[in-house]
């Protein structure tokens, strides 16, 4: 299997719950946290995270063969919303794009184009890209 990505838009409260943010960009999260959740034996995530991705039938994130398709393929449909996301912004709340990067191979990762950038830019938004190294079947993504 070639590498695959997976697309979320985060944002990271400084105050509130994820339901908040659920009611003000009217959107469903793919996935959320609190503050002191448990990340693993004997560790706790340091933040409250709401987090929205494009979702297959099966309810798991859709994985890009392209990143540039995945980034501009969410970008489009929060396009409308981003008055919204700017205002979170606005209120002291981190929003980035979370990138996932699935692969079999060493060397490899995503291309990102001018025009990605120029869309990132456009939507205030940081990109973190997380690499993911796996073989065989694809990984859980229960990230």
């Amino acid at each position: 299997m070639s590498d695959f990505y997976t697309i979320e838009l985060r944002v990271y409260l400084v105050s509130g719950t994820p339901n908040d943010v659920s009611c003000a960009l009217g959107l469903r999260p793919t996935s959320e946290r609190q503050k002191g959740d448990s990340a693993g034996p004997g560790k706790t995530f340091n933040e409250t995270m709401w987090g929205y991705g494009q979702q297959q039938q099966n309810g798991a994130l859709i994985e890009w063969l392209s990143f540039d398709d995945g980034v501009r393929s969410l970008l489009e449909e929060l396009r409308e919303l981003l008055p919204k996301l700017f205002e979170l912004k606005k209120q002291g709340h981190e929003t980035l794009l979370w990138c996932g990067h699935f692969h079999e191979s060493f060397g490899s990762g995503p291309t990102v184009s001018v025009n990605v950038m120029r869309e990132l830019v456009e939507f205030d938004l940081s990109l973190n890209i997380f690499t993911y190294g796996y073989y065989g079947e694809s990984p859980s993504l229960d990230l």
